[in-house]
């Protein structure tokens, strides 16, 4: 594996389908195939067990391979993104701008959007992006 070989970690997400990409691309390069899948998420679960540098827990990558969220998110307590313009957003399946660092400050955007913060994540339906997933629920 290149990453053993660079003395590196890489972790694995799912392909999430996010919508207003047509179907034409979805099924072009979306997840069609769920035995192969599976297969393949068992594969990189044995790579893990061997000691390859991978990153993702176990039971994340059982969570991916199941379809099962067993868990509550936390991104918006752990995650920013800051985008080229300055926009600070914390997740990457609503995109929702929180503020602008540039213009107003990271710690003062932070502060302020804690409460909007809160309320991303209590609305979402859940998405299996990589985070230190530990059981919560």
């Amino acid at each position: 594996m290149l990453a053993k070989k660079l003395g590196v970690k890489v972790s694995f997400e799912p392909v999430h389908e996010f919508p207003g990409i047509s179907e034409e691309i979805w099924n072009d390069i979306g997840i069609r195939d769920k035995e192969k899948f599976h297969c393949t998420v068992d594969h990189i679960i044995e790579l893990k067990k061997q000691g390859y540098p991978i990153i993702n827990s176990e039971t994340y990558l059982k969570m991916v391979r199941d379809g099962k969220m067993d868990y509550k998110c936390r991104a918006s307590g752990v995650i920013i993104n800051v985008t080229h313009d300055g926009t600070m957003e914390t997740c990457r399946v609503h995109n929702e701008p929180l503020g602008n660092v540039i213009l107003d400050g990271f710690e003062s955007v932070w502060k302020n959007s804690e409460e909007h913060r809160k309320e991303i994540v209590k609305n979402c339906s859940g998405c299996l992006f990589f985070l230190d997933i530990r059981k919560t629920v």
